[in-house]
């Protein structure tokens, strides 16, 4: 698991981020999926069978988070996949993520099943999956943080389909498969969030403008001033800040963000200014005495003349 997973995975972990994730991306905000109706399931997933030589295969795979979702109606599997750059077979890998899931409730189903109940026509002997039977759905989002997502959004633009001959054809005997890709980059309405998973996304939407960021966490104070630490660590690899990063990882409890957002912002002006100044005097040398050079830095940075004597010494 890389870096980004292990700072966004525990937010959605959360019940309350999850279900907002989930109400807000397929629901249009309303709230459908309630936080004590969700289970945290183990993601690791193990898929025994054999192959063709009669050999033993295991299918070992790890999902990012998942969720049992249960109430009165219905149950479904919830999941979400974490990706900061595009996966171009996407649409294969959750396929299979998906179908294991439903190997499993069928395996789950059939080894649950008493030695009585197991007295079955042949067909389902064979299948281990009763005519009553049925599974539970699955849904999963893939929680992209990147900037457009420029891979396939389904098996389809994975094959190719639409270009071969006779597409009209093909795709009536092969199944199509597509992936849900939710990027907060580009959501037009945020207000489809009950939780804080709206001013979250809100500042991802300014990662790519300091000076709108800054306007942003001021307009939002009060939450930045005392984000929790998961919450702060999620943020700051959404915004690909490996400086706020960095100076989370070992800390805990709350976190002020605006200072932290500050210090980095003014150390960029300072990298900036120091740059300029260096840049000014190599232009100078060639054309100004040493006193002319320290004067103009005085006037123009307005820094004191012993400062200025040690950019051009």
């Amino acid at each position: 698991m890389g870096k980004m997973n292990n700072a966004i995975v525990p937010l959605f972990k959360d019940k309350e981020h999850f279900a907002d994730l989930f109400n807000g991306t397929i629901y249009d905000g309303r709230q459908v999926v309630k936080p004590w109706e969700l289970e945290l399931l183990d993601g690791e997933s193990n898929l025994f069978f054999r192959d063709k030589n009669k050999r033993n295969v295991n299918v070992h795979r790890f999902r990012d988070v998942i969720m049992k979702w249960k109430n009165e109606l219905y149950l479904c599997i919830l999941a979400c996949e974490i990706q900061d750059k595009v996966h171009y077979a996407m649409p294969v890998r959750n396929m299979m993520y998906d179908s294991i899931s439903y190997v499993e409730q069928i395996n789950e189903r059939w080894s649950g099943l008493t030695k009585e109940e197991k007295v079955v026509d042949s067909g389902e002997f064979l299948s281990h999956f009763r005519k009553e039977d049925r599974l539970y759905p699955v849904i999963t989002l893939v929680f992209y943080t990147g900037d457009d997502w420029e891979g396939a959004r389904d098996l389809y633009g994975m094959l190719g389909i639409h270009d071969m001959p006779d597409s009209d054809v093909l795709k009536k005997y092969i199944p199509n498969y597509h992936i849900n890709i939710v990027n907060p980059n580009y959501m037009s309405d945020l207000n489809v969030f009950k939780s804080d998973l709206q001013i979250i996304f809100g500042m991802l939407q300014c990662k790519k403008d300091k000076n709108t960021m800054r306007r942003y966490m001021s307009d939002n104070k009060e939450y930045f001033m005392s984000v929790n630490h998961k919450t702060a660590y999620a943020i700051s690899a959404m915004i690909n800040s490996d400086r706020l990063f960095n100076d989370l990882e070992d800390v805990e409890g709350d976190e002020n963000m605006c200072q932290a957002i500050e210090d980095i912002y003014s150390e960029g002006v300072d990298v900036g200014r120091e740059e300029t100044i260096r840049t000014t005097v190599t232009l100078l040398k060639d054309m100004c005495s040493v006193e002319d050079i320290v004067d103009k830095l005085m006037d123009y940075f307005k820094m004191d003349e012993e400062k200025a004597r040690t950019y051009v010494v």
